[in-house]
C-alpha cells in the first residue's frame, strides 16, 4: 500500500474514513485490489464508487433524450474539473449569483 504517501503528508490512516475509487478492477480486488490492501490497514474504512462513474453506468439504460442530456452534464463537470482556473471560475459565479 502507498502508506509513504500517508506518512508523508503527516495523515493518520485511523482518519481516513471513505475512499472515492473510480471501480477499475485493480482497485476493487479483494485481495490483490486497492479495496483488498487498503482494508486490511484500514478495516473501519468504506469505499465509493465515483458519482461520475456511477451516472454513466446509469445513463446507459435511459432513453435518449436523457442519455444525451446526461452525457452533456457530465462533459461539463469534466470540463470545470479539468482545470483549476476553470474551477475556480465557476465557484466565483456562483458566489457572486448567489447558487
Amino acid at each position: 500500500m502507498a502508506r509513504s504517501y500517508f506518512d508523508s503528508h503527516q495523515i493518520s490512516l485511523s482518519q481516513v474514513v471513505s475512499v472515492n475509487t473510480d471501480g477499475a478492477q485493480n482497485m476493487t480486488g479483494r485481495d490483490t485490489g486497492f479495496w483488498g490492501c487498503f482494508k486490511r490497514e484500514v478495516p473501519q474504512c468504506s469505499f465509493i464508487h465515483c458519482m461520475l462513474h456511477k451516472q454513466a453506468l446509469a445513463a446507459k439504460n435511459l432513453q435518449s433524450e436523457h442519455h444525451e442530456t446526461l452525457n452533456l452534464v457530465i462533459k461539463v463537470v469534466n470540463f470545470v474539473k479539468s482545470s483549476p482556473l476553470n474551477e475556480r471560475i465557476l465557484r466565483k459565479l456562483c458566489e457572486d449569483s448567489e447558487a
